[in-house]
């Protein structure tokens, strides 16, 4: 009898960022078909789609046909009706991602004031949610390999343009900071969003802290050695900020 890593992987439920739209692959024409399917909670039958789609059927039943191959749509057999051949309704598999995210955040919102039921964050929790964010840096890290610098590319510019991306990638929709990253002064990079904020709502403290731990793993020498980061929580209405500066004994090519 063997129970490896395997045997255990293969009866957990499959990721659903598997399902998202956005892992899909998906063509326009088959993005515009779940986009209507979508609009039917309950499921549609291939006429309805069609009517709404203002399609013919049989170019609906091809969309939905690469849709089931793709995992995205699922069919199943509508209730019977009297006599006659069965019909059929289809259900979206693929969750839209703007709702699984405000309810994740709003999960991880209650979680937070359960844990910290403060508005302001004593030492012990501020230097735990510290640790969380290196903790969660160093998980993701661990997916990404690091970018090396050409030979004759600057290492500051190179890391601040990683760092971008990162950021834009969880959400954070960063702003390109104007004026010379090599300044004395340093310079800001402008965050106009936060993943975890939710029609409005202020992140607690705590979750500030996680960001600010995040960023503190980056700039340790174990991702991003060449800068030196400060996070601004609301640095202006709306705005957070990072204050970015190189580190003079950062690790030359």
């Amino acid at each position: 009898m063997t129970s490896g890593t395997g045997d255990r992987a293969s009866q957990v439920p499959r990721s659903s960022s598997e399902l998202f739209t956005e892992s899909l692959g998906l063509s326009p024409k088959q993005r515009n078909v779940l986009d209507v399917l979508h609009e039917f909670p309950q499921g549609a039958k291939i006429s309805e789609l069609a009517e709404s789609l203002d399609s013919h059927v049989n170019t609906v039943r091809s969309h939905l046909d690469e849709l089931i191959a793709k995992d995205a749509v699922q069919v199943m057999p509508a209730p019977a009706r009297g006599r006659g051949r069965p019909s059929y309704v289809f259900h979206v598999r693929s969750p839209k991602t703007e709702t699984v995210a405000e309810e994740y955040v709003s999960l991880i919102g209650v979680l937070t004031n359960m844990l910290v039921d403060q508005d302001s964050l004593d030492e012990k929790s501020y230097a735990r949610a510290l640790e969380i964010g290196r903790q969660w840096a160093q998980t993701m890290n661990d997916k990404v390999p690091a970018e090396q610098a050409a030979e004759n590319e600057d290492p500051s510019a190179l890391a601040l343009e990683s760092l971008f991306s990162r950021l834009r990638d969880l959400g954070f929709d960063p702003a390109p900071p104007a004026g010379d990253i090599e300044s004395a002064e340093g310079t800001d990079l402008e965050l106009h969003a936060c993943p975890l904020t939710v029609r409005g709502s202020r992140p607690h403290p705590f979750i500030c802290a996680v960001h600010e731990g995040y960023l503190d793993y980056q700039a340790e020498g174990h991702v991003e050695p060449h800068l030196r980061l400060n996070l601004q929580p609301l640095s202006r209405p709306g705005v957070c900020s990072i204050k970015v500066r190189t580190h003079p004994d950062a690790p030359t090519n």
